[in-house]
């Protein structure tokens, strides 16, 4: 962090730092951000209980017996001994990792990797409090210890079991597989140097990168003509139906597929900048379009809802509207170029699309207030016209507390 505050300066260190923090507290579920459980906070409780029990493969009732009694032990030999020891502090932490996962963090975060610590602190805890008792050889102490002891066994066989799926040695048959996926790899990167493999966002087959020992990319931020993007196991069997949101943006070939691996691997042969108009935004659409009138039906896309407290419309790396006027022979397009400094390729240059031919480029030579007019005479009598602006690289903007990939402030366009 000292690098960073020297580099970057105070202003955009604080900056980088309120930004990590709201990162960290959306993690953690302390702010909004994830989808949870509404409802109220026992109902939370009951949903993440559920989770839970799925994880270590118990029910409910006795997930929930394993911590109250516990608890309830763990207090009794408090009370008895009338002081607290080393392994009672390990116990609360213990305790205060379940009371986070299954009362604060979100419920789409609600990860078996986020409550393993606590699952092995509780684990040991509850081995250390049956060692307490110095009459465990008595008849009574044994009674008195047989239920936590049960208890402490059925939890260590459930978290034993789960854990077989992850650190267990039958992997040959896997291992091979991913073996084969990234011979592949490497032999059509061999063949095609100048091709780009790609992962979805979250999902960026790490085992297989790593395999193959090529860098994979983001597929959604990376503009190349020769593109494959590998889809690992872990992006099927956790990722939900996410091909049918890639098929909007991209011409997908199947090229490669290995049961054993689960890995698919396509050619990207198209790309989409924008998800076409429906038939609803096309009845809709009008001869100009301003930041303040976008609403949900509004004919755009590429575009991040107006900011109430800043006024700001922030426009993505592509952004397309849809507008009508028979009679129209120019486009105005208004807006405001910011932070160019902070682009990935410079000079920074916006294309303009009309209806999918290139109508100008513009060299965006310095930051603020820009008005450009484009004429569009082969337009003349068209139904309605499709204008696309594509700034020639991805940026990264950072703003106060704002992480997205934004790239201008729209403000308004029209035909005329």
């Amino acid at each position: 962090m000292g690098y960073k505050f020297l580099t970057l300066g105070t202003a955009a260190f604080q900056t980088l730092t309120r930004t990590l923090m709201k990162g960290i507290m959306k993690q953690a579920g302390v702010s909004s951000g994830y989808a949870d459980t509404t409802g109220g906070i026992f109902h939370k409780f009951g949903i993440h209980m559920g989770i839970l029990s799925g994880f270590v493969d118990l029910p409910v009732v006795l997930v929930f017996l394993i911590l109250a009694v516990n608890l309830l032990y763990m207090g009794y030999n408090i009370i008895r001994r009338k002081h607290l020891v080393y392994f009672e502090i390990l116990a609360l932490t213990a305790y205060s990792y379940f009371g986070w996962w299954l009362l604060i963090t979100s419920t789409e975060k609600a990860w078996f990797r986020r409550i393993f610590i606590g699952l092995l602190l509780m684990i040991f805890t509850m081995f250390w409090n049956l060692s307490q008792s110095e009459q465990v050889r008595k008849l009574t102490e044994k009674y008195r210890a047989f239920l936590p002891v049960l208890l402490c066994v059925v939890l260590t066989g459930a978290c034993t079991r789960q854990m077989q799926g992850i650190l267990g040695s039958d992997h040959g048959k896997e291992k091979q597989a991913i073996a084969a996926d990234a011979t592949f790899i490497r032999e059509l990167k061999a063949e095609q140097p100048d091709s780009v493999f790609c992962g979805n966002g979250w999902w960026q087959a790490p085992l297989l990168s790593f395999a193959s020992g090529i860098d994979f990319y983001d597929l959604n931020q990376t503009y190349v003509d020769n593109m494959y993007y590998v889809k690992d196991k872990y992006e099927t069997e956790q990722g939900g139906d996410t091909m049918s949101e890639l098929v909007k943006i991209f011409d997908l070939e199947e090229i490669y597929s290995n049961p054993d691996s689960k890995t698919q691997i396509y050619q990207v042969t198209g790309r989409h900048y924008y998800v076409p108009f429906t038939e609803n935004e096309k009845n809709n659409a009008g001869s100009s379009i301003t930041k303040e009138a976008i609403r949900e039906e509004t004919a755009v896309r590429g575009l991040n809802p107006l900011e109430a407290d800043s006024g700001n419309c922030w426009a993505e790396r592509e952004s397309a509207f849809l507008l009508k006027d028979t009679k129209a022979t120019q486009v105005l397009l208004e807006g405001k170029a910011v932070n160019l400094a902070q682009m990935d390729v410079q000079p920074v240059t916006f294309s303009v699309y009309v209806n999918g031919d290139l109508a100008q480029t513009v060299t965006a030579a310095t930051e603020g207030d820009f008005s450009l007019k484009i004429d569009v005479p082969e337009m003349n009598g068209a139904d309605d016209a499709c204008v696309e602006v594509r700034v020639s690289c991805s940026s990264h903007l950072v703003t106060d507390g704002d992480s997205r990939d934004l790239s201008w402030l729209f403000e308004k366009i029209s035909l005329k």
